[in-house]
């Protein structure tokens, strides 16, 4: 099946809100989602590449998280 953003970022551990999501969708880092008609379609086995970066741009953290379905 697939999730919208919302019920993607609820089943994270820790949850993150959608509008996160939709944003990591438009940056190519949940791997699998797809824009259809507008809408991010997400498959419920996706999974999110994390790189976040400190103020001079060194990446601190990095890893792939797994859906907790």
């Amino acid at each position: 099946g697939s999730l919208t953003p919302d019920q993607f970022g609820e089943k994270q551990k820790p949850a993150i809100s959608g509008r996160r999501v939709r944003k990591l969708c438009m940056e190519g880092r949940i791997k699998g989602a797809e824009q259809v008609g507008g809408r991010w379609i997400i498959p419920e086995d996706a999974k999110i590449d994390i790189r976040d970066k400190d103020i001079e741009g060194n990446i601190f953290f990095a890893c792939i998280v797994p859906v907790v379905v």
